[in-house]
């Protein structure tokens, strides 16, 4: 989910599509069109809350990023269009299941500034120069141009809905991810290598908010809405995610919306796409946070996640 280069293709509607590379770095930066499907496919997201010990960090290293390609993953289709943010008018949050009970649920409150993230959250990788709690809140600082990932082990959920609230300080360089159907690993840094859907918002490049896969390490942009929020991000704000994954007939439904905190929640998805990559069809996992540097090193923040089960 991480930009690695940044590529741009205008159709209809320009995508951002950025994916990590086979290598260390990730590809979240980096963004193509998605004006069809590719060849692969969608995902879903979930999690569960625990507090405890020290998040824990590998060495931190580097790789190499490759130039996603100008398509998004083939044998996917989109509520809309195949590869691109669909109708928004095609569904509204609540048609979509009946979410069970909140799986995961972290505020980060009554934590001391500069304690690492409670348990189980784990630093997977070499590319996270810190993950603290800073007034309330998860700081996750990376270096520059590669992806950083902090994982929630411990879980093996296939459908969820994510609620997940960030901030970030500097739009022209940074982005945010959030991982369902995870395992725990992040690009090609570990073995097994990073594995999961995602949805990444990033105002580096073009304020887009997108959904990724990642297979083998490889992280691949699917879709995605450019400028979701009307006026632009600012600095500094709170944003709200929404992020759904369920498996369906036809594949794995990706949909996504942000909103600013404390505004009323938008009716429709920014994004909307159905993904058959093989390797995630069917299948469960756990969570993960990312953030993404283009320039500089510093942290994103996240707050107030909520996983449910669907």
């Amino acid at each position: 989910m991480r930009p690695s280069s940044l590529a741009i293709v205008a159709c209809c509607f320009v995508a951002l599509a950025c994916h990590r590379d086979a290598a260390d770095t990730g590809e979240h930066g980096s963004s193509s069109s998605s004006s069809s499907g590719g060849s692969d496919g969608t995902g879903s997201a979930t999690a569960s809350s625990s507090v405890g010990t020290t998040a824990t960090s590998a060495s931190s290293a580097t790789g190499t990023a490759t130039m996603p390609g100008t398509t998004a993953g083939s044998d996917s289709t989109d509520a809309g269009n195949p590869g691109s943010a669909s109708d928004p008018d095609s569904s509204s949050g609540d048609t979509i299941g009946d979410p069970g009970g909140a799986l995961f649920e972290e505020d980060f409150e009554g934590i001391d500034d500069n304690a690492s993230w409670p348990a189980p959250w784990t630093i997977v990788g070499g590319n996270v120069l810190g993950a603290t709690v800073q007034a309330g809140r998860g700081a996750l600082a990376g270096i520059t141009g590669a992806t950083g990932r902090i994982a929630l082990p411990g879980f093996d959920e296939r459908d969820v809905e994510v609620l997940v609230t960030f901030e970030i300080g500097d739009w022209n360089a940074q982005g945010f991810g959030f991982y369902v159907r995870q395992n725990g690993g992040a690009l090609t840094q570990t073995q097994p290598p990073g594995q999961g859907y995602a949805v990444f918002i990033e105002g580096f490049f073009m304020q887009a908010l997108g959904v990724w896969r990642e297979i083998d390490g490889v992280e691949e942009l699917l879709a995605a809405a450019p400028d979701p929020i009307a006026g632009g991000f600012v600095d500094g704000a709170r944003y709200t995610i929404r992020y759904r994954v369920e498996q369906t007939a036809r594949g794995t439904q990706l949909r996504a919306r942000v909103w600013p905190e404390g505004e009323p929640e938008p009716a429709r998805w920014a994004v909307d796409f159905v993904d058959t990559t093989p390797q995630l069809q069917d299948i469960g996992g756990s969570f993960a946070v990312d953030v993404y540097n283009a320039a500089g090193t510093g942290p994103v923040f996240a707050d107030d996640i909520v996983v449910t089960a669907l």
